[in-house]
């Protein structure tokens, strides 16, 4: 063979291999060997079977509100909110006419303004005096029923209640988190400015160091004054939650313990045009930058600090509303979904559905309006969309069966739940958004499983920064749920509002810092596909359980089904033997307890 010949085979080599790998990469027969093997979500983990055993020793709470009073219904509301999703006993006295109050609970939650409404209110004293747990968890207004109690709740000398913004607090009251200071709309409030005694515990102060948060011990009970009015905001659950655990020598309650992290419009159609930040720093247009540059940069922060993540496709921005809806005008190509979908699979991750196109599954025209959406003038035309998009799936990823979705700017209702079940009878997840918006737009959830058998997978938190905002979503989650549901939109960071003003390196640095600060402090919660949180919902709203607090231990009886499960557990004794479960400590009086059995103890050391 000449040196010519030899030169041709080489090169003919050299194409054949180099097809060969862009086939290997393009090709639907390695993405038809794709499967979701997490897809079977529905309600038989669930566990209906609640406990008729109760121990005497048990959490039981009294409630006193004013439904009178707005700021008292509104923590009421939430406060209540938080008692449900613990499985806590709570009884409820609406004094909006003064009476007396009996107090046999373990302990007493007052929220409203004016005190003279307990007209026995002189009794609280003897009741902490005597062991009971005594929070106030609204600022109280000066009356002679305030006056005579004041000095016991740890109070030297108050003035008048006064606008106070931000909060600052350290680990005491966020166990395993840094001292840090939050200043956001939902954490002003109305605070007494006061002095304390000296035998106070702080835990959180305002911005002008007007204390927030303190506990004091009453001889043989103990009291908790929580000296604001931002517990009527949802974004509080978990500081409701914090509070009655610091109110509690001992408190133990369920978490869902799950991390997962949502890419909104991942994959989607990506633009070929310019960006002039990011032709600036990679001369690239959108689209090569979102595959060379952001896709890479987002796996690496995955491996580094084990994070899963949770993509829903979406097929085109064309925003048709009427059929018919093909060929769907600049589409995502099926090469690029099968690459992005197969490494968003192979990374650990999961794909799900963000919808065919960008128009919310929702008839009520005024939040189409509102958002700038067309309108979806009749359930026929979702149903048909979705079948458009179907296909698409299927074609390009033919075993692997959609089980999450999560509706476009989190807007959507049960007609639109019932288009997507018609056409996605697999689907058994949709994750919208854990917090209202004042408007009523928004699809807002509890982690719940509805009677259309789909399991509600809330998210806490948005975007690149981690800002005061989501700083308090994520910590309220991590408190009331041991949960972190965070999303974000690829596009945030041309955003010029979600992007803070911040370049694209800056805010991938954030990112990174949300990502590290979580694994570091918080590594036990571990990392979820969506499907595989869903099983941990699933667990945790079925469970039902009980609590035998003794000189000994603690004695937990449940109804659980289905092992590993999880609690939180508060405690100012330390923990010694411990069977069937594991306890890890991660802050002074604060426990990770891993349960594998209905009933499960923990012994105090001696």
């Amino acid at each position: 063979m000449d040196k010519k010949s030899t030169i041709r085979v080489i090169i003919g080599i050299v194409i054949i291999l180099a097809l060969a790998i862009q086939f290997a990469r393009f090709d639907n027969i390695i993405a038809s060997n794709v499967d979701n093997s997490t897809r079977e979500i529905d309600g038989s983990v669930i566990n209906v079977e609640g406990l008729a055993e109760r121990f005497q020793t048990d959490d039981s709470f009294l409630i006193i509100y004013d439904s009178s009073e707005d700021e008292s219904s509104l923590i009421f509301k939430n406060t209540v909110r938080v008692m449900e999703q613990l499985k806590k006993q709570y009884r409820a006295e609406d004094v909006k006419t003064p009476k007396d109050v009996h107090m046999n609970e373990k302990a007493i939650l007052i929220i409203l303004r004016d005190l003279e409404k307990i007209r026995n209110s002189e009794s609280l004293i003897s009741y902490m005096e005597n062991g009971g747990k005594l929070a106030i968890f609204e600022t109280p207004e000066h009356s002679n029923a305030f006056s005579s109690i004041y000095h016991y709740l740890g109070i030297v000398d108050a003035g008048n209640a006064k606008l106070t913004d931000g909060i600052s607090f350290d680990e005491k009251f966020m166990p395993a988190y840094k001292k840090d200071y939050i200043e956001f709309a939902a954490v002003k409030n109305f605070s007494i400015p006061v002095t304390l005694d000296q035998d106070c515990t702080v835990y959180m102060t305002a911005k002008d160091d007007i204390p927030l948060l303190w506990t004091r011990d009453v001889k043989k009970g103990h009291c908790l004054f929580f000296n604001g009015t931002m517990y009527q905001d949802k974004t509080m659950t978990g500081f409701i939650t914090r509070s009655l655990a610091l109110l509690c020598e001992d408190f133990i309650y369920p978490i869902i313990n799950s991390k997962v992290v949502w890419l909104d419009d991942f994959p989607a159609p990506m633009s070929n045009t310019y960006y002039e930040e990011i032709r600036n720093l990679y001369n690239k247009t959108i689209k090569e930058f979102y595959i060379d540059v952001w896709w890479p940069e987002m796996l690496e922060i995955s491996k580094k600090y084990d994070i899963k993540y949770t993509g829903v496709m979406i097929q085109t921005y064309n925003n048709r509303t009427k059929g018919p809806f093909l060929p769907a005008a600049g589409e995502i190509a099926d090469s690029e979904l099968i690459v992005l979908g197969r490494e968003l699979i192979r990374s650990g991750g999961e794909l799900g559905l963000h919808g065919y196109n960008h128009q919310s599954l929702t008839r009520e025209h005024w939040k189409a309006d509102e958002l700038g959406y067309n309108k979806w003038e009749k359930e026929a035309d979702m149903v048909e969309a979705l079948k458009v998009v179907k296909e698409k799936i299927e074609k390009t990823f033919p075993n692997y069966k959609i089980n999450a979705y999560v509706p476009p700017s989190n807007v959507m209702n049960d007609e639109g739940i019932e288009a997507l079940k018609t056409v996605f009878p697999e689907i058994g997840i949709i994750g919208s958004v854990y917090y209202e918006d004042y408007q009523g737009l928004s699809y807002s959830q509890d982690f719940e499983y509805t009677d259309k058998k789909i399991i509600n997978l809330p998210r806490f938190s948005a975007g690149y920064n981690f800002g005061m905002s989501n700083k308090l979503s994520v910590l309220n989650g991590i408190l009331a749920f041991g949960a972190i549901q965070h999303f974000i939109h690829p596009d945030d960071f041309m955003d010029q509002e979600r992007n803070e003003g911040k370049s694209w390196p800056e805010q991938l640095e954030s990112f990174e810092a949300f990502a590290e600060t979580m694994d570091t402090h918080y590594p036990f919660i571990e990392a979820h596909t969506a499907s595989e949180a869903a099983f941990n919902v699933a667990k945790y709203i079925g469970l039902d359980y009980t609590v035998n607090y003794t000189e000994q231990g603690i004695e937990v009886s449940t109804n659980a089904s289905s092992f590993p499960m999880y609690m939180f557990m508060h405690s100012e004794k330390k923990i010694g033997r411990q069977k069937n479960c594991e306890v890890h400590q991660f802050g002074e009086n604060d426990y990770f307890v891993i349960f594998v059995d209905q009933k499960f103890t923990m012994e105090y050391k001696r």
